[in-house]
């Protein structure tokens, strides 16, 4: 086989060569950015709770120094520590270049961040178009201020011996049959009187603890539940009797949800923001993004509608309950606009402490939705 310039440019395979040409290497065709010379990159992801989903994207990003020459530092915290960080680079005007970040974080400080309308457009046009949940956390207005990366799936992870045990051959796929395979299983208000004690209270480690030690029998949660017990030789009994569903549809009558949503943002005071875009492009490209979604195991829904027939949607039964998340995502700030008043309302966690309050009793939901309100108009008159 041979190989000519552009080829050899494309695939990374020529980069010993790249200073000698002195080229800016092609990522495809359309645009193209030129990092600065002597450029350096330092990105801050989440920790990943999909180990194949960070591995593939430092191996992606090893191509992307090998064929351009930047190096490119990738630094890591736990998801909840992300939306802190970023907030305090950007009041700070120093830190990483590159983060990926939740939800609308992103509209609590857009004027701190760098304009990717030229890399979104692109990429939304050679890729089929972005779908319009994660689109809606990449615009402000008419301009991208971060480009949407993926949604991170929720459905119903249950044991199909416990399920049959209580009577049902399968998780009831609306809410009032939700309702009644909960009360069978013996362990919102009604709905909360089935949970066990302190589940209001759990964070994400005490979700996977309950379910992998047998103490509930479903939860909902991300694909990374599944593979912590079949990844495991002490619990492959337990990976094997694991099945997943979506999550039941309500009275709307069509699968609708808020499922966790990154985004990659560049800061303005990057010394190399040409580098940045060109990094991102990089990674955007469909060779890394197939091999980045596929290396997750489903646990990445991609916000591009291009890479949605990725095979790892039929690779394991228990992928498809995930494939979804971006088409039928709704943003937190439905059906109203995101700007720093949504992204505030989802940091103070306002619609969580209502729901928390009326389930556990602890205010009638009456008060439970007076308190919400008052918070989410304070929530917005400041912002």
């Amino acid at each position: 086989m041979t190989f000519n310039r552009r080829d050899l440019l494309a695939t990374g395979l020529a980069a010993g060569t790249l200073p000698l040409l002195g080229a800016t290497p092609s990522f495809g065709q359309g645009t193209t950015f030129k990092p600065e010379q002597g450029a350096s990159l330092r990105m801050l992801r989440w920790a990943p709770f999909v180990k194949g989903d960070e591995d593939q994207w430092i191996a992606n990003t090893k191509k992307f120094t090998e064929a351009t020459g930047v190096e490119v530092r990738i630094d890591k915290e736990s998801w909840e520590d992300i939306r802190p960080k970023a907030a305090t680079a950007a009041t700070a005007g120093s830190g990483p270049d590159i983060m990926m970040v939740w939800f609308d974080d992103p509209f609590q400080y857009p004027d701190k961040l760098l304009d990717v309308t030229d890399l979104a457009t692109y990429l939304g046009g050679k890729y089929g178009g972005w779908y319009a949940g994660p689109e809606s956390y990449g615009k402000r207005g008419d301009r991208f201020i971060d480009l949407p990366l993926a949604v991170i799936g929720n459905g119903i992870c249950y044991r199909q011996s416990m399920i049959e045990a209580a009577g049902f051959k399968e998780v009831p796929k609306d809410t009032k049959g939700f309702l009644e395979l909960a009360k069978a299983l013996k362990y919102a208000r009604e709905l909360y009187q089935q949970f066990i004690p302190g589940t209001e209270s759990w964070l994400d480690i005490n979700n996977n603890r309950a379910f992998l030690a047998g103490d509930v029998s479903l939860t909902a949660n991300g694909v990374s539940l599944y593979y912590s017990a079949k990844n495991d030789p002490k619990l492959a009994d337990l990976g094997k009797d694991i099945k997943t569903v979506a999550l039941p549809v309500g009275p709307v009558g069509k699968a609708i949800e808020l499922a966790q949503t990154t985004e990659c943002v560049i800061f303005k005071y990057t010394k190399f923001p040409n580098a940045a875009k060109a990094y991102l492009q990089f990674m955007y490209e469909k060779p890394q993004m197939d091999a980045w979604i596929s290396a997750s195991s489903a646990y990445c829904c991609p916000a591009l509608k291009g890479f949605i027939d990725n095979p790892v949607w039929t690779s394991d039964p228990n992928h498809a309950a995930y494939k979804a998340a971006s088409e039928t995502l709704r943003p937190n700030g439905y059906a109203g606009p995101l700007g720093p008043g949504s992204a505030a309302a989802m940091a103070d966690y306002i619609m969580v402490d209502m729901v928390a309050e009326a389930a556990t009793g602890q205010r009638s939901p009456e008060d439970a939705a007076k308190r919400a309100e008052q918070r989410a108009t304070r929530a917005y008159r400041n912002s």
